[in-house]
């Protein structure tokens, strides 16, 4: 209904524009009445003056109205037909591949297509076919049959010797052995009969089993020979015969038994040799038993007829015959079976050296040997006496071997065996240095011997940890080895150091002041070097050279308690000219003046080197402008001063000393309140400055001085 709508739109619409007496019309469209129609499906045009629109070709459609060309028809379709709007799908078991087809092509044999619609064919898989044309489908190949490419038409037979029961077989399976095929196209292989046998797998056939030897079951893969005791003389057998009595077989795969020799017999069947009969019996005539001689004859292992023996002559099957003089127990006689001696006829003859008769052994131990010799070392048998024997085997120079005197080797034979790693024999020794040991292991350390190379050996006294003990190494106890002996402080081993901190020393010591290595609590340390009257040297107490240790450094120029070292030990200078002379009554008097002067005339004196004065030690600015240090204690007092003029004043004629808190007091003889007041300016300062800084200082020089005039 869509479809036609739009078909009568497009024609309304087309008609009104080329109404109006047209002579040409648009491609797609033709002249009809002077108007323009469009091509139906199926047609196309051109346009121009056309009246019609031509048809499609076969191979070809247009579906569309108003069409200027057709199209080919797509691959798996056809149009055999002009003026085809659409096109035709291939059916099932054809193809078109390519575009533009007039007919689908039928799939050939060995193809198919199972759809509509193909551009191709398919090919049958492996283990199908297709027989005809236009095929839909593959056949599956049936038993007997395979087949192994694609596209086949008939699937090919089994080969000889192959077999498949499987539909849709892309292979034959080969027939394995005891089984065969003999034709083509066989569902399954057949087992070979009994009698006859396949070796191999893929047979034909199966091979007849020949005389001699048999098959007993179906599917046998090979013949078997008969066994000893048996024979077959025909093919194709299934078993062997037993040999009857009176005959044997000794070896497989016989044809025929044979008859027992002359003298012997066989009482059974199946034998596989035949026996002798006894002394004074001898074989019936099948061979099957033996006889007894009549009395009065005798006949020995072998004979075949009984034989009167003693008569003094020799027949046929004597050996000899002594009449009278025969004897079982005269050695060299002719016994009373008219045979020779001989060894293992129970006498011992001259040649012997025993003869135990039928006791005689070669593997009994402790018996007279076969060869009626007494048993020996090197026989090959283990007598009593004997640990072992191996006969020639037997060798004292070859490892593990039995010993010629036939003694198990050991260690101590000189021999090295297993399990040995040195054998010197009698040398062998657990005392003796270097020696091989008892038990046939080398010297070592730790075997209680002190051997090359060892210093000590006290086998398991040996110890790493006892003090004073052999060591496991084999050496001394000494400093070094870890372990603390006897005069020994320390011993950490390898740890122990000359020159690390705190450690034990090479000489197992504990680290001291003065061994030279710097320890923890230490400042210095230069061994035999240290001394407390060198200058600058470190102090045997392992301390750094300072001011106060009594020895004068480089940096130094005293170090003693005069009054004249300060404790900077820096010399002090003598300020006053004549230390006797007498301060004076009016020195208070001109004390003002006279440190006016001195603070005149010296250099300003810094703040800063005041700082932190207290009452054990301060600094003072000389005139050359260098700073000394001077000790203000109890025990030093301020005595004079130099003047800036040269001239000696006193500030105060009072005596002070401290009062052992570190201030400045009057002395027992007296003093005044500019004393004291001078005294606690001094002492509660924290950096007396300018004059009475200086002051300060200037009386502490007067007591100093007068305290020296006292001592």
């Amino acid at each position: 209904m869509v479809a036609l709508l739009t078909w009568l739109t497009a024609f309304i619409w087309l008609s009104a524009v080329h109404a109006q007496g047209t002579t040409t019309c648009e491609p797609g469209f033709y002249l009809a009445a002077e108007s323009c129609l469009p091509c139906e499906p199926g047609t196309f045009s051109d346009g121009g003056a056309a009246t019609s629109c031509a048809l499609c070709p076969a191979g070809s459609f247009t579906a569309s109205l108003a069409s200027v060309q057709c199209n080919l028809c797509s691959p798996g379709t056809f149009s055999d037909v002009t003026g085809a709007a659409v096109c035709t799908q291939c059916a099932p078991g054809f193809a078109a591949p390519e575009a533009g087809s007039t007919a689908c092509s039928a799939c050939q044999a060995g193809t198919f297509s199972s759809d509509t619609g193909a551009t191709a064919c398919t090919a049958c898989p492996t283990g199908t076919f297709g027989s005809t044309g236009a095929a839909l489908s593959c056949e599956l190949c049936p038993g007997g049959t395979f087949s192994d490419a694609t596209g086949s038409v008939e699937c090919a037979r089994c080969p000889i010797g192959t077999a498949s029961a499987t539909e849709g077989a892309v292979s034959c399976e080969t027939c394995s052995i005891g089984s065969f095929s003999p034709a083509l196209g066989l569902l399954e292989c057949v087992a070979c009969a009994p009698g006859t046998v396949a070796a191999a797998s893929g047979s034909s056939a199966c091979a007849v089993c020949g005389p001699g030897t048999y098959a007993p079951t179906n599917g046998g893969s090979e013949c078997l020979p008969c066994a000893p005791g048996s024979a077959r003389n025909t093919s194709r057998a299934r078993n062997c015969q037993l040999c009857a009595p009176g005959t044997f077989a000794a070896d497989p795969g016989l044809v025929a038994c044979q008859a027992c020799p002359s003298g012997t017999i066989a009482n059974s069947s199946g034998a596989t040799s035949c026996s002798i009969c006894p002394v004074d019996a001898i074989p019936n005539p099948s061979g099957t038993s033996c006889s007894r001689c009549a009395p009065g004859t005798t006949a020995q292992p072998g004979d075949t007829v009984c034989v009167f023996c003693g008569d003094g002559v020799v027949q046929s099957s004597e050996e000899c015959d002594d009449g009278a003089g025969n004897s079982d127990d005269v050695p060299g006689a002719c016994r009373t079976t008219c045979v020779r001696a001989f060894c293992g006829d129970g006498t011992i003859d001259e040649d012997e050296e025993c003869d135990n008769a039928f006791l005689n052994s070669d593997t009994d131990p402790d018996t007279c040997r076969l060869t009626c010799t007494l048993p020996f070392c090197g026989d090959g048998i283990q007598d009593e006496v004997e640990a072992c024997d191996n006969g020639a085997a037997n060798s004292d120079i070859d490892a593990d071997a039995c010993r010629t005197s036939c003694t198990l080797p050991n260690c101590g034979d000189g021999i090295l065996d297993s399990g040995e790693t040195c054998d010197d024999g009698t040398l062998n020794s657990n005392t003796a240095a270097n020696a091989c040991r008892l038990g046939c292991a080398p010297a070592t350390c730790g075997d209680g011997v002190v051997d090359t190379a060892e210093s000590c050996d006290n086998g398991s006294r040996n110890s790493d940890s006892i003090a004073g003990a052999c060591r496991t190494n084999c050496a001394v106890a000494s400093c070094g080895d870890g372990v603390l002996d006897d005069g020994e402080t320390c011993d950490d081993g390898d740890d122990n150091s000359d020159t690390a901190a705190d450690a034990c020393r090479t000489t197992c010591t504990l680290a001291i002041c003065g061994d030279g290595a710097i320890d923890d609590g230490e400042e210095c340390d230069d061994g035999t070097l240290n001394s407390d009257v060198a200058p600058d040297a470190c102090r045997t107490t392992c301390t750094t050279p300072r001011c106060g240790d009594g020895v004068i450094d480089a940096d130094e120029e005293c170090d003693d308690d005069s009054a004249l070292c300060g404790r900077g030990c820096n010399l002090i200078p003598d300020i006053a000219d004549d230390p006797d002379s007498d301060a004076g009554s009016d020195a208070g008097s001109d004390a003002g003046s006279d440190a006016d002067n001195i603070m005149d005339t010296r250099p300003p004196l810094d703040e800063d080197e005041f700082d932190g004065l207290d009452p054990e030690l301060d600094d003072v600015t000389d005139d050359d402008g260098t700073t000394d240090a001077l000790p203000i204690d109890d025990t030093n007092a301020i005595d004079d001063t130099n003047g800036a003029d040269g001239t000696s004043s006193a500030p105060d004629t009072t005596t002070t000393e401290t009062d052992g808190s570190g201030t400045l007091s009057p002395d027992s003889e007296g003093g005044d309140a500019d004393g004291e007041v001078a005294d606690s300016r001094c002492s509660s300062m924290p950096a007396p400055a300018g004059l009475t800084g200086f002051l300060c200082i200037a009386a502490g020089l007067v007591l100093s001085r007068r305290r020296r005039r006292q001592n």
